[in-house]
């Protein structure tokens, strides 16, 4: 496996001492930097040019980009990020140089790749649908698969909870999915997951272009022809690039000026953000239930506009502070929304899943606050206009465990029923990976690993997404693949459930309010 950051919370700290340091001036660290991600930058490259010797030369002329630029990167420059836009722009230029020099070369080029198996080598475009991402998407999967950090400091890195980071991965891998369709290549999720695995463990980089890269950074000598007219044209189209930006944030401002109040329930929002659980601490008597497993379910009320009203859900006033209120759900969510605030307590309340169901439907996100045994959850919804009230459902998979499907061993694509086991891929140093697609969506899922002593795994690495109809999930165990006796996939429905008919999204007015649920 190529060298790599360590996967510690320390990596993104060292990174930005050594740009820090690279910045003043120590080619040292600048060198240090280069050895710590030649290999991702140098892999990324032979996946978009396909040649290893133009490969070396895209490598080099990132690392010179970079030093010509570290003075300008912030500290907290997410470097996987960073680079791997920059070795996009270096593999085009290097393309569009190479076809410059001998078109025949680089049509008969194209040929090979069309003559490939589109369906199921994606390799080579895997690079352009991860470009395709927004920008915290394709940060989140590479840090969460090239850079093997835990969900903890993905969710860090972006600004994020552990539990957002999991779902912001696992949508950005089926959007990846929906862009190979569109490519015509009918892959599945987990041959997107297993291509991500695969790309992430490939070998070191060259150990002669480590060896001269980490020189010449240490010298600054004159860049050979090849890497250093890469450079040049790639310092044009960055150039090009931030115009284009900074023309559409300008467009963006422009159209957005009359929403300037959206700014302060931004502010608003994000300064009620950190007190949200200290509030409401006693169950509220009529807005809630407590279930047969012990768990307690309530909403605590309603917010609008960020918390300028607050109302209990039967309309009737509530103070500010009384109702928890939480962070903007996405910078591109329209404002004002109304806030759903629902409290999940009770014996366990981390390992209960839960599921937020609106109606009338409509554009909801639904975010999670954790806090001891109590779970907030926050429905931002934006009603059709004249709409009073709202029924909101939540459900509740809190009982056994069973096992839905299992399999033998990890080699090789397994079916079994609505459940499909992708082959177990060996990461390394004790490690392994796989990928499970299911049609249970009905179900909360679990997947865990029996060694061959009969000890049970559970995954320390998990990202999920739903598609319609079907759930992909990938996982990852600290096992080797030849310690696996079985897989097995488990489930248990959400059969439990608290419904809150016609909670008011007009204070003052009681749409008639009811609280039912599934019994205790």
């Amino acid at each position: 496996m190529y060298d790599r950051p360590r996967d510690d919370d320390d990596t993104a700290a060292n990174d930005a001492r050594l740009l820090t340091l690279a910045a003043a001036g120590t080619r040292e660290a600048l060198a240090e930097l280069a050895r710590r991600y030649v290999g991702f930058v140098y892999h990324a490259a032979v996946r978009q040019v396909r040649d290893p010797h133009l490969a070396e030369d895209v490598t080099q002329a990132v690392f010179m980009i970079l030093s010509k630029k570290v003075g300008r990167l912030r500290p907290d420059t997410l470097m996987h990020a960073w680079l791997f836009m920059t070795t996009r722009y270096a593999a085009k230029n290097a393309m569009k140089m190479r076809a410059r020099r001998t078109h025949h070369e680089s049509v008969a080029a194209a040929q090979r790749g069309e003559a490939s198996p589109a369906p199921v080598e994606i390799t080579p475009v895997l690079d352009e649908a991860l470009a395709e991402l927004g920008e915290t998407d394709r940060s989140a999967v590479l840090l969460s698969y090239f850079g093997q950090k835990s969900w903890h400091e993905v969710g860090r890195a972006i600004g994020a909870s552990e539990d957002a980071a999991r779902k912001r991965v696992g949508r950005a891998v089926l959007q990846m999915r929906r862009f190979f369709v569109r490519q015509g290549m009918h892959v599945s999720t987990a041959a997107v997951g297993a291509t991500l695995v695969s790309a992430a463990q490939s070998p070191a980089a060259p150990a002669s272009l480590v060896k001269n890269l980490t020189a010449g950074l240490l010298s600054a000598p004159a860049a050979s022809s090849g890497a250093g007219g890469i450079a040049t044209g790639v310092t044009h189209m960055m150039a090009c690039a931030m115009i284009k930006v900074a023309a559409a944030f300008a467009t963006a401002v422009l159209a957005t000026l009359g929403a300037a109040g959206a700014m302060v329930l931004h502010q608003a929002m994000d300064a009620k953000a950190n007190n949200a659980p200290a509030a409401a601490a006693a169950t509220a008597p009529g807005r809630g239930a407590t279930l047969k497993s012990g768990v307690t379910v309530e909403v605590l009320g309603v917010t609008e506009s960020g918390g300028k009203q607050t109302w209990n859900p039967d309309g009737s006033p509530a103070a500010p502070d009384d109702i928890p209120v939480a962070r903007p759900p996405a910078p591109d969510v329209p404002l004002p929304a109304y806030v759903l605030v629902a409290r999940i307590s009770g014996t366990d309340p981390a390992g209960t899943d839960v599921r937020f169901e609106v109606q009338p439907s409509g554009m909801t996100i639904t975010q999670y606050q954790n806090e001891g045994n109590t779970q907030y959850g926050f429905v931002t919804m934006h009603p059709k206009e004249g709409q009073r009230a709202v029924t909101l459902r939540i459900r509740l998979a809190a009982g056994e465990w069973e096992t839905t499907a299992s399999r033998e061993g990890g080699e090789g694509m397994v079916v079994s029923g609505e459940v499909s086991f992708g082959g177990v891929h060996d990461l390394g140093e004790g490690r392994c990976a796989t990928s499970i697609a299911d049609g249970m969506i009905d179900h909360q899922a679990e997947i865990v690993v029996i060694d061959t002593n009969g000890q049970e795994h559970k995954p320390d690495n998990i990202a999920s997404g739903m598609g319609k109809g079907f759930r992909q999930t990938d996982v990852q165990f600290p096992l080797a693949v030849g310690e696996i006796d079985r897989i097995e996939f488990r489930t248990r429905p959400f059969d439990q459930w608290v419904e809150f008919k016609n909670v008011s999204l007009a204070p003052d007015q009681n749409a008639g309010f009811a609280v039912t649920s599934s019994g205790r």
